[in-house]
């Protein structure tokens, strides 16, 4: 069980709740019910993840790295940034989640995402994810995001396509498709071919079904937000004095622009800057790929907002609703801080090139442009010349005006008033028998969605963006059985 599996962990690392609560961001009681098995959340759970990034720093603090790389079996060579699918696979394999009770509507639902299909399909085929990483020569690591769906292949439809292929392939000579057939609800007097476009489509069903659970991972989130946040590195081990002084004026590739942005924000932290702009359209594998530098990154931002420097930032959304909601669950902690402002742009995304623009006004800029594909290896320009920074405030301003704000927080009055200004105004209250989060209030029409988190710290967000709108309505007839 879940709950065995982490206290397993916890002994091991000769752990307390509040020691991993700490660094997870979470509240001790929320440790405390999953340890007792009193709750059981789902593996794609923001409470999760947390946990497993506290476990990961706690065991990095202390020297147990080894230790539970050991306990969660991992047998790669860089653990550091795979801890948290390892452990993640660990703590759920052969694991009795305890589900809610479902309504009737949903009884034929039991997967409604890509990652628990495709689980529960390998586990029909009997293939691990070294052997479908192997067929494919993709990845392990790959695999494992898919299965506990922190990814899908959504954007990569001829990798989608090889998937069901050698799933379903493999599943015919084990003579094992009837129990996939009686899983996807498919007759089993169709053709093959039907069969298999039958099997394709559901699987791949990346709609309303990967829509709610991000709806549900981000009122998660909202929901069970402590107020506090995890402890970061010193902003002395982060940022010399080396860095701080550094003249470049040109970076390379993924590593230089990393370098370039902890100069950038250390500098704009160290100046006491009153704003810094930011937009990137670029792929974020440069700062989500290494957990090194995306705690660096965590720290320099709040550093700055700290010292009063208000963020402006337009987010890449355009394309994917995952996107936006990733962006809104990572930025939380520093949404509370009443200093960010988020935006997307209403302009669609020229997909043969990417730009990025970080510009501190009067101070300096990081800028760049690449045809797509190519920024792994390209050139990013370091800037701290006046005009310079100027023409690109004002590029940046201009963009500015074609976007609409992606989050608003605001007094929860102010921002339901805007909601009643639409049409088919819904109201899911914290006391409705359907509501899965007792301390949240959520009101939304076609205008605007308004999410209030009902305890302490009580805030109230704000999302204007059209697909969020349709995202709640999706979400909203998903829990009434519509």
């Amino acid at each position: 069980m879940l709950s065995q599996r982490i206290s397993t962990l916890f002994n091991t690392l000769g752990a307390t709740n509040a020691n991993i609560a700490a660094y997870a961001g979470l509240d001790p009681s929320n440790i405390s019910r999953i340890k007792s098995g009193s709750r059981t959340p789902g593996p794609s759970s923001t409470t999760i993840k947390k946990m497993i990034y506290g476990i990961y720093i706690y065991a990095d603090n202390s020297g147990t790295t080894d230790l539970l790389a050991k306990t969660v079996m991992y047998t790669g060579t860089d653990f550091k940034n795979e801890y948290a699918e390892y452990i993640l696979l660990w703590l759920y394999e052969g694991c009795a989640v305890k589900k809610k009770q479902e309504k009737k509507s949903r009884e034929n639902m039991p997967y409604n995402t890509y990652g628990k299909k495709l689980n529960s399909v390998m586990n029909i085929a009997d293939v691990s994810n070294v052997r479908i990483s192997r067929q494919l020569h993709i990845d392990v690591s790959t695999v494992s995001r898919f299965r506990n769906g922190v990814r899908s292949p959504k954007s990569n439809p001829k990798l989608a396509n090889e998937i069901c292929a050698f799933l379903f392939e493999r599943i015919v000579r084990l003579n094992r498709l009837d129990t996939l057939l009686l899983l996807i609800g498919t007759p089993k007097d169709a053709s093959k071919e039907e069969q298999y476009e039958m099997f394709k489509s559901w699987l791949c069903d990346f709609t309303q079904s990967d829509n709610r659970s991000r709806i549900e991972q981000l009122l998660e989130s909202i929901s069970t937000f402590s107020g506090t946040t995890p402890p970061l590195p010193a902003f002395s081990d982060v940022v010399s004095d080396t860095v701080l002084s550094d003249t470049k004026a040109l970076y390379y590739g993924t590593n230089g622009f990393q370098n370039a942005v902890i100069r950038f924000l250390a500098n704009v932290a160290e100046s006491d800057a009153k704003e810094v702009l930011l937009y990137s359209d670029q792929p974020m594998n440069w700062i989500t790929d290494s957990t090194d530098f995306y705690f660096k990154w965590s720290l320099l931002m709040r550093e700055c907002v700290k010292h009063g420097t208000r963020i402006r930032i337009i987010h890449n959304i355009d394309r994917d609703f995952s996107e936006m909601t990733d962006a809104i669950n990572a930025w939380l902690p520093l949404y509370m801080s009443g200093l960010v402002e988020s935006y997307y742009c209403k302009k669609t995304k020229d997909n043969r090139f990417t730009h990025t623009l970080f510009i501190c006004p009067g101070h300096s800029c990081i800028s760049a442009a690449h045809i797509s594909g190519c920024e792994t290896h390209g050139v990013y320009r370091y800037d701290t010349d006046s005009t310079i920074i100027g023409i690109l405030s004002r590029e940046y301003k201009k963009l500015l005006e074609n976007s609409n704000p992606l989050v608003v927080i605001d007094s929860r009055e102010k921002i339901e008033k805007n909601v009643y200004c639409g049409k088919n105004v819904t109201v899911l209250s914290s006391g409705d028998k359907d509501m899965p989060f007792g301390n949240t209030n959520i009101v939304f029409s076609d205008k605007a969605v308004a999410v209030t988190r009902l305890s302490s710290p009580t805030i109230t967000f704000s999302f204007s963006h059209p697909d969020m709108c349709e995202a709640f309505y999706a979400y909203y007839k998903y829990l009434k059985g519509i």
